[in-house]
């Protein structure tokens, strides 16, 4: 059995229209393999995140992978699950942000690439800090950590909302509703002065663990995920999909896309849907840093785009993104974002170049995830 249908989630990939003379980092990349295909292939825009969703990953992915609850999950426990950390079913769990402060104290870059003794000693700390009020640290590494505890969950923006913020402003909220850990986060931004990082954390994407209808429940198909980042694996973890540990994937910009795409490749010999996850275009436009997501998408299109098409000509191949993130200001956007839909035996009069204005030309319009995955899935 080889897989029917290869899903290339591109994270963050779209961009709003520019100012007037100016071009999206996907409309300036050179991407010859996606354009290829686009050529060959049925484009327009998806309305993949839901009127009543937060824009981002949690709703997007999760509506990619055709789950009903996409506008109702918290990451932590998803998290948790990627991780293999145990949770009772009563705790909550966080996601731990480390973000990176500016010259003036204010949070600037909500995913910043740490070495590794700043990682280590940041998380020696942030156990410190969240024992000392009754909360335990779970896994993690790099920016992203998780910790548990049993008070209540309550709803805060991504970090990538917050930055300009100072820590001290920011945590409002907490001092209200989860008290100990607003001392426990207030204690470990000490620690982080004391020792002179220029770091603070940012807790968020609190809740339970979610009891989701699995993927082959909801499609008839089974699936796999070829991911680095914890968020994507566990929710394909959730739904009862394959997602192997992947050497090499870290879910960062420095993921080794190689080593994805060729698990990919493997997982499709097993598995009716394959989808692969990269995050590196959403991290970079949370870092502002346009000229750094063409780059990714370039390198997406040559080592990750290219290699399947051509170990897997007979698989229709759609190629989207899970939501849009404006590299003007960083944050996540709810708009339509754009899609090639390749099959073998498809349309042959589809685009001369992958882009958001391209798609929008087109006229096509899809209401949710779940319907395009269907269409892609139709004979």
């Amino acid at each position: 059995m080889m897989a029917k249908l290869v899903v290339c989630i591109i994270d963050g990939m779209a961009d709003p229209p520019p100012p007037a003379g100016g071009v999206t980092p996907l409309a300036a990349a050179h991407t010859p393999h996606c354009d290829t295909l686009a050529r060959h292939s049925v484009a327009g825009l998806c309305h993949v995140i839901q009127p009543e969703a937060v824009p981002g990953s949690e709703a997007g992915l999760s509506a990619l992978l055709c789950c009903e609850a996409a506008a109702s999950i918290a990451r932590g426990p998803v998290e948790a699950l990627a991780q293999g950390d145990p949770v009772a079913p009563h705790e909550t769990v966080w996601r731990l942000n480390l973000v990176s402060l500016g010259p003036r104290g204010n949070y600037y870059n909500p995913a910043p690439l740490l070495d590794a003794a700043t990682e280590t000693a940041a998380r020696k700390m942030l156990d410190r800090a969240l024992g000392t009020q009754g909360y335990s640290l779970l896994g993690g590494k790099g920016f992203r950590h998780l910790c548990a505890g049993t008070e209540p969950p309550v709803l805060r923006d991504g970090p990538q909302d917050v930055c300009g913020m100072t820590p001290d402003t920011g945590q409002a909220d907490l001092n209200s509703y989860c008290p100990r850990l607003a001392r426990a986060m207030t204690e470990a931004n000490v620690l982080f002065r004391r020792s002179r990082m220029d770091l603070a954390v940012w807790p968020w994407g609190a809740g339970t663990m979610p009891d989701l209808p699995g993927f082959a429940e909801t499609t008839g198909q089974t699936g796999a995920l070829a991911g680095g980042v914890p968020l994507a694996r566990g929710l394909a973890l959730a739904l009862g999909m394959t997602a192997p540990s992947i050497a090499g994937a870290t879910g960062g910009i420095d993921t080794d896309l190689g080593a994805k795409t060729r698990a990919a490749i493997a997982l499709a010999a097993g598995h009716d849907v394959v989808y692969l996850h990269v995050e590196a275009p959403d991290l970079h436009a949370h870092a502002l840093d346009r000229v750094a997501k063409r780059r990714a998408i370039e390198r997406i299109d040559a080592e990750v785009v290219g290699p399947l098409h051509m170990a897997l000509p007979d698989a229709t191949l759609l190629i989207t993104c899970d939501h849009a993130t404006d590299c003007a200001t960083g944050r996540h956007m709810a708009i339509p974002v754009p899609f090639i839909l390749h099959k073998p035996d498809g349309p042959q009069d589809g685009i001369a170049t992958f882009s958001e204005a391209a798609s929008a030309r087109t006229g096509i319009r899809i209401d949710s995830a779940a319907t395009l995955v269907r269409l892609a899935l139709a004979d």
